[in-house]
């Protein structure tokens, strides 16, 4: 199992992790080919996109695509 890139604030002894998109991170902001992955994700492969979501990866993922592919066709 990979490891969860969560970053957490302890409380009174007790670890909550912080469930909030950076505002460079939201998901408008990934592209065209970072949607087109997005869309194909949740109607083909449901159950990778969410423990992507669970783990909070999938926007950095979307963005990591977006490059790849803008990289590729330049």
């Amino acid at each position: 199992m990979g490891k969860m890139d969560i970053p957490y604030v302890e409380k009174d002894g007790i670890l909550y992790p912080l469930l909030t998109f950076p505002a460079d991170m939201e998901l408008s902001a990934v592209g065209k080919y970072g949607l087109l992955w997005l869309s194909y994700m949740k109607e083909n492969h449901k159950g990778r996109f969410r423990t992507l979501t669970r783990l909070g990866c999938v926007n950095r993922t979307a963005h990591k695509v977006n490059e790849e592919a803008y990289e590729c066709w330049m």
